[in-house]
């Protein structure tokens, strides 16, 4: 732990201390106590490391955790400076322990009236423990900011990166209007990094707008409510290129039985409609890829049903779907379906009347998989000028 209580109450933080105020506490022989458990705890410093606190006993703190590293350790001291520099910002925290549900969050703060804790997680750890830490927080009314250690960042490029089924739990949105984002924070460089928009693929690779800032460059505000506006982007027709001519080899379950699919269907993923693979809001909710559900919509429920409801196509798909419970930092959960649907609304292939879908567009596949990468771009170029055109109309209101 990073601070204590010394003999007169008071929290000592001695890793904010020159060396040689670190080196006379150290002279002094006080006594310090574990802010959660009250039980002694003994003062460490040494050069390679950042002047702490550790139980003489490790069993007895309900709280204890396994010692951090110098990257934790330094990460969260340079974020509790960065919220103190806030002028948003109010009583501010470093390691505060809640009572009530036994937690010791790195860091709290309140911002605009509102109590928010900082989980900076820089070690994997589960999905059940990611759930049921940030469900504890909410029991209290307090709405948790995890902040990923960049040396979880798995970066491809830059606007992907990998991120794995566990790693989705920490996906965060605050309203419908902004994409699914992840904050990640290096303490060696001194980065916040955010990635706005994240479109999952289904196998891992993310998609989404990356930012890097440093530190003092932007605000806990700034971060949580910014947006960046949803299109689809160069990248993401990369993704779709990397599809067309993947050669599967060695495929999980779920891609042999997608792969068994297209076969049974006389179907080639390189040939697919410029529809199918269609970057959408909540492909986390959804256990597998973006290609194989969108691709059984637009060639077996589609080809079947002229006439639908958004009601029997949730049916349709209720086998692939996953339970949005388990996100609890989604406070607003985008239904992939429908942002898939309203594509096809916006150039005409969908109309929408009286709670029923009618499919006025016709189902195909190219002959080359050169004449399937030109549609693709030609297909991103209408639905971004149509989406542009809806946020224009949106502000415009």
């Amino acid at each position: 732990m990073l601070q204590a209580l010394n003999d007169q109450g008071f929290l000592v933080t001695p890793g904010l201390f020159k060396q040689a105020e670190i080196i006379r506490l150290k002279l002094l022989h006080s006594k310090y106590y574990c802010p959660s458990c009250r039980k002694p705890v003994t003062l460490k410093a040494g050069s390679k490391y950042i002047a702490h606190f550790a139980h003489e006993s490790t069993a007895i703190c309900i709280n204890h955790s396994e010692e951090e590293g110098l990257y934790h350790a330094q990460g969260k001291l340079q974020l509790y400076q960065w919220l103190l520099a806030s002028r948003l910002v109010q009583h501010v925290q470093l390691e505060c322990y809640f009572q009530i549900i036994k937690r010791r969050a790195d860091l709290s703060f309140q911002l605009e009236g509102a109590k928010r804790v900082i989980e900076f997680q820089c070690a994997a750890i589960s999905a059940t423990e990611i759930i049921t830490r940030t469900r504890d927080y909410q029991t209290i009314g307090i709405q948790p900011i995890w902040i990923l250690g960049a040396n979880q960042l798995k970066r491809v490029n830059s606007a992907t990166i990998l991120l794995s089924k566990t790693q989705e739990h920490y996906l965060q949105m605050n309203d419908y209007q902004g994409g699914a984002w992840l904050l990640f924070y290096c303490s060696n460089s001194k980065k916040m990094i955010k990635l706005n928009n994240t479109c999952l693929t289904g196998k891992q690779r993310t998609v989404g707008n990356l930012n890097v800032y440093s530190l003092y460059q932007t605000d806990i505000s700034r971060l949580l409510q910014e947006k960046d506006t949803f299109l689809i982007n160069e990248q993401w027709l990369y993704e779709k290129k990397r599809f067309r001519m993947a050669t599967p080899s060695r495929l999980a379950k779920q891609d042999k039985q997608f792969q068994v699919w297209l076969y049974q269907s006389q179907l080639h993923r390189s040939v697919l409609s410029s529809w199918v693979g269609l970057p959408v809001k909540g492909q986390h909710l959804l256990n597998c890829s973006i290609w194989e559900w969108q691709a059984r919509i637009y060639y077996d429920f589609f080809k079947r049903n002229k006439r639908f409801s958004l009601k029997q196509l949730q049916l349709y798909i209720q086998p692939f779907k996953r339970d949005k419970q388990q996100y609890l930092l989604l406070k607003a959960q985008s239904d992939p379906i429908s942002e898939y649907l309203n594509y096809f609304l916006m150039l005409g292939q969908l109309v929408y009347q009286n709670s029923t879908y009618c499919w006025k567009g016709s189902i195909r596949t190219y002959k080359t998989l050169d004449v399937a990468l030109r549609k693709d771009l030609q297909l991103c170029s209408l639905l971004n000028k149509a989406l542009q055109e809806k946020i224009c109309s949106h502000r415009l209101k």
